[in-house]
């Protein structure tokens, strides 16, 4: 049959014996049949009338032109094929047959698009007529469905937030716009041989996993919110466990937010009946988790989320927006994006951004940035459940929003060959990005004066490391480029990073953190309350500067090995070691120099106005950061010794250890040996496949 596709090679000669040649170069290609398959094709022949020789064919042939002959004649080539298929096929166990039939002979239209294999076409026309028509009532269902959770969530926030809020026509107007983004999504492609009632199990798969991540993520909420000190750090690590346990099934979004996220930055990753049936998963299992804390612990000491004492509606909302917006963003880009597929720190970055926000904005807000664990809350009445709609309307406008952000920094996601402007832009708003939330978690963490303050700064600029590393490169900080264009100096990185980058890296760390000053102010609700470094009264001016040199030095030494040395590419843990150390430092170095580290960050003062502490000495992070980093890109340069002086590209995490592919084995219950010993044999057929394929073409 493939032969029989390319007739213009028989055109060029019109020599009737290449014709017969041709003819049986291509039988002689099929399967070798038995003496009794060979008398019935031979019976069949002279039934159907093909395989006649080219003599006859002439002579029939009279006054037609010889590209119809050709034609013709391939016709019946193909048809013998047919034939001969069937023929075989009646004569094997039924289990051989099948295998043949799948593997040499799926059924194709005459445009070459694949309908399936030799036993889907025994199908009676009365099972495919039933599939029809339960894929139609699914489909009605799936419209009936968008239809009652729009108007119920329409409802809902009318009834809640009209006679409660000053700003009810905002949120009426929010929830109204939410649901429309579905609308414009396109229609189901699943796999052709997937039934009706496979999708269904499919999906029920997905739903029963959205359950229960869900389930034990608002149970987590619910058992340590009113009871722990560390909360935060158990919602964080429960949040990062399910994402690794669920991400493989459903994508593990357990946050209607995160569901919208996903389906407004298109590229088919969600269905619109998927994500109604996630939303409503994701607010089933909240509400079972409520009920079943209070069978544990009692209604009275179970925790749900609720606004800070004198916090105002419009703080708690911003609050809302802003960390859910960069949750939306890292599981967007950490969790579907092909440049980190595969990647093994999704779930770590998505948890963290988590715990990070619960301990900067939860005492503020609530700290839900989830429609799911916000609605625990309606069954507490009184303020709590007035103040319910918050955690709907703020982490849905933020989804929103980080949907429609992402189409503009992952540009390679819509686009083979993006232009220069479109990846620059894409830099600047990345790094302007993840510079607003370490800003932003700066003030409100060190503002609200909680002693786990460090660790949330740390694990923020992880996540945002995580989030845009792929992107921009994920700086964040004024010194750590000027350390990438000395680095760049000595030896090119892979992207080549120059000065004319840095020229506009600088000023989107500088807006990162402006915007991140009046956010926090917004959500602090006083200039007074807002954190930020500030040389103590107990340190000099020298201590300051050399505090600020050290921290930056092991900092910006840290990004440079982990993040731009060719042996260590591809590795997962390159976002973690950046922001603990972080962590590290604004716990030993932060109590004598105010612990920035990073200009950007020591801006916030200025950009406060100095209102929470002194600022007269915010200079010294212009000193003592760029020169700290300026050293460190000097030692990595006397350090790295085969990054500037060999070729090789092996991998190497450790000294110690030489990496053999195929070899490793984390777990002894589950490796992937195996898939080396796999590749090699799909090698090995892949090369006997391209033999025969050239054996062919020579004849």
């Amino acid at each position: 049959k493939e032969l029989s596709r390319q007739p213009e090679e028989i055109w060029k000669s019109p020599d009737p014996r290449q014709e017969e040649e041709f003819s049986q170069a291509a039988l002689a290609s099929l399967p070798d049949f038995d003496d009794a398959t060979s008398k019935d094709v031979k019976s069949a022949r002279r039934s159907f009338g093909v395989g006649v020789s080219t003599e006859a064919a002439e002579a029939s042939g009279a006054g037609r032109t010889e590209k119809a002959m050709t034609e013709e004649w391939f016709g019946g080539v193909e048809k013998e094929s047919d034939l001969m298929a069937e023929v075989f096929l009646s004569n094997q166990p039924e289990s051989e047959a099948t295998t043949f039939g799948k593997s040499l002979f799926p059924q194709t239209t005459e445009s070459g698009e694949n309908i399936g294999n030799f036993e889907d076409q025994q199908k009676p026309l009365s099972a495919t007529r039933d599939e029809a028509n339960l894929s139609a009532r699914l489909q009605l269902a799936a419209k009936a469905a968008t239809e009652l959770v729009g108007t119920f969530a329409l409802c809902l926030t009318v009834s809640l937030s009209a006679s409660t809020s000053s700003i009810a026509a905002i949120a009426i107007g929010c929830v109204l716009m939410v649901p429309q983004v579905f609308n414009s999504s396109t229609q189901r492609t699943e796999p052709a041989s997937l039934t009706a009632m496979a999708q269904m199990l499919q999906l029920a798969a997905k739903a029963a996993t959205e359950f229960v991540g869900t389930f034990f993520l608002c149970l987590t909420v619910a058992l340590s919110a009113s009871t722990s000190s560390i909360a935060a750090i158990a919602i964080g690590c429960v949040l990062m466990v399910l994402v690794y346990a669920g991400g493989h099934e459903s994508g593990a979004h357990y946050n209607p937010a995160v569901t919208l996220t996903v389906a407004v930055s298109r590229r088919d990753k969600i269905q619109p009946l998927d994500a109604i049936v996630y939303v409503f998963s994701q607010l089933a299992g909240g509400l079972v988790a409520a009920l079943i804390s209070w069978v544990l612990i009692g209604k009275e000491a179970a925790g749900y989320a609720a606004l800070g004492e004198n916090v105002s509606i419009p703080s708690a909302l911003l609050g809302e927006l802003v960390v859910t917006f960069a949750l939306c963003s890292v599981v967007l880009n950490t969790a579907t994006t092909k440049a980190q597929a595969n990647n093994s720190y999704y779930g770590l970055a998505i948890g963290f951004t988590v715990l990070s926000g619960a301990i900067s904005t939860g005492p503020i807000s609530g700290g839900a940035f989830n429609p799911a664990v916000g609605l625990m809350s309606a069954l507490y009445g009184g303020d709590a459940a007035a103040n319910c709609w918050v955690y709907f309307v703020g982490p849905l406008l933020a989804g929103l929003l980080a949907g429609l952000f992402f189409r503009v920094c992952a540009v390679e996601e819509y686009t083979e060959s993006p232009s220069k402007m479109q990846t620059d832009t894409a830099s600047f708003c990345n790094e302007m990005l993840g510079t607003m939330f370490l800003c932003y978690t700066v003030g409100t963490a060190a503002g609200n004066g909680s002693f786990l303050a460090p660790l949330s700064i740390g694990s923020a600029l992880m996540v945002m490391v995580y989030m845009g590393g792929a992107i921009s490169g994920a700086h964040y900080n004024p010194a750590v480029t000027l350390a990438l264009v000395i680095r760049t100096y000595f030896n090119p990185t892979h992207d080549e990073f120059a000065l004319r980058k840095a020229a506009y890296y600088f000023p989107a760390q500088i807006l990162g953190a402006f915007i991140a000053t009046f956010a926090a102010l917004g959500v602090m609700a006083s200039a007074e309350k807002v954190g930020y470094p500030a040389l103590p009264s107990t340190s000099d001016i020298g201590a300051g500067i050399l505090g600020e040199i050290l921290g930056t030095f092991l900092l910006v030494y840290v990004i440079l090995n982990v993040a731009t040395v060719k042996n260590l590419a591809g590795n997962s843990f390159f976002g973690l070691a950046i922001g603990m150390t972080v962590t590290a430092m604004a716990v030993a170095i932060g109590p004598v120099t105010g612990g920035a580290f990073n200009p950007a960050v020591g801006l916030i003062g200025v950009f406060d106005g100095g209102a929470g502490a002194s600022i007269e000495n915010v200079w010294i992070y212009w000193l003592g950061c760029p020169l700290g980093a300026a050293l460190a890109a000097a030692f990595f340069r006397l350090q790295n010794y085969e990054e500037f002086h060999t070729d090789n590209t092996d991998l190497k995490f450790l000294a110690h250890a030489t990496h053999q592919p195929g070899q490793e084995k984390f777990m002894s219950h589950s490796n992937c040996r195996d898939r080396g010993a796999k590749a090699v044999a799909t090698e090995s057929k892949e090369d006997a496949t391209e033999t025969k394929v050239e054996d062919l073409t020579g004849v």
